[in-house]
């Protein structure tokens, strides 16, 4: 499992073509006279967001996307980096990830109010066992969201006081040097 992760944080465009399959077959299975590419559209958008988003994140951190990788695995194990510049790259990693989801609350608050606003008008139009599905399915997704949410951002913050607790041979928080740059596949970017 831990293989399979490393591999889809390195290479994200196959993470995009299993959202696409992934799309694919819901579409068929609840949709079935609906074709597959219909579901292209919002995939390419999510794959594009995360390309972008992973990008700029190791454009940021000054790493490549194994270190980048290797740096995601020491976060979800909850082991701190012992190397100082993969110490500071670390901090940048879990301070800027901090930012971002400092507002996760509220955006799942928004989610839950679409939900019942999408749910409304489906009880109306389709029927009330249709509405039912359709609340107990996006009920079930919206507390996994919560649930994944809530534990990522809890790992974040113990990794925060892990690397609070610096060894004193590591300096203080500071300007990040750029980590030194190994040579890179070209195949692999």
């Amino acid at each position: 499992m831990e293989r399979m992760r490393d591999a889809l944080t390195r290479y994200r465009r196959v993470l995009g073509v299993l959202w696409w399959a992934a799309t694919v077959g819901a579409l068929t299975t609840v949709l079935p006279g609906e074709s597959g590419v219909s579901g292209v559209g919002p995939v390419v958008g999510m794959l594009v967001a995360v390309l972008l988003a992973h990008r700029q994140e190791r454009r940021a951190l000054g790493v490549t996307a194994g270190e980048l990788a290797a740096l995601e695995r020491r976060l979800r194990t909850g082991e701190a980096p012992t190397d100082p510049q993969h110490r500071r790259a670390m901090r940048e990693l879990v301070d800027g990830r901090l930012t971002r989801t400092a507002h996760w609350k509220p955006a799942l608050v928004v989610l839950v109010l679409c939900t019942a606003g999408a749910t409304v008008p489906a009880a109306l139009v389709a029927g009330p066992w249709w509405a039912l599905g359709y609340a107990l399915f996006a009920g079930a997704c919206l507390g996994v969201f919560a649930v994944a949410s809530s534990r990522a951002r809890g790992g974040l913050l113990r990794m925060r006081d892990l690397l609070a607790k610096a060894p004193p041979d590591v300096p203080p928080p500071g300007p990040v040097p750029p980590l030194p740059r190994t040579p890179v596949d070209p195949r692999h970017p």
